[in-house]
């Protein structure tokens, strides 16, 4: 008798693992993988007077924007706006927006020329945007923003 019961307290347990922590994994599954998804679906803005070139600072007032698979670059400069559009190849990593933290990294393309886009944010600390175009110079030339804004579209 003490085998049934045994038996029985066995297949009920598995029974409640089974209703419960089933979909609780399943919902954090979708969760975590929507939570993924999103970062590439992610649209923002970026606002900075202070661009770095390879190390040399240079007051150009520009304009980041990322929409759907383009990242445009508008540099304001002597009253003319340059365009830089390069076309979004892949997206890793991970932002959290209510914190606005975390770090994405974009590979780029720009009239055959491959580039990369990393974002980096953590509490207490400037918010680090640098592209890197790979076009003559092997090692890539490096353009580091100092942001002021950065808004969500």
């Amino acid at each position: 008798m003490t085998t049934i019961n045994n038996y029985n307290q066995v297949t009920a347990m598995k029974n409640t693992i089974r209703t419960k922590l089933y979909p609780f994994l399943l919902c954090l599954l979708v969760s975590t993988t929507y939570g993924i998804s999103q970062n590439a679906q992610l649209n923002w803005s970026a606002e900075s007077d202070v661009v770095s070139i390879n190390g040399v600072e240079a007051h150009i007032a520009s304009i980041l924007e990322k929409a759907g698979d383009t990242l445009t670059w508008k540099q304001l400069t002597n009253g003319q706006t340059e365009i830089n559009t390069f076309e979004i190849n892949n997206v890793s990593g991970s932002w959290d927006l209510p914190t606005d933290s975390g770090a994405l990294n974009y590979d780029l393309s720009i009239e055959g020329a491959s580039s990369t886009l990393e974002l980096q944010h953590s509490d207490g600390e400037d918010f680090s945007f640098t592209i890197t175009i790979f076009g003559y110079n092997p090692q890539g030339d490096q353009y580091a923003f100092h942001i002021n804004n950065l808004t969500y579209q």
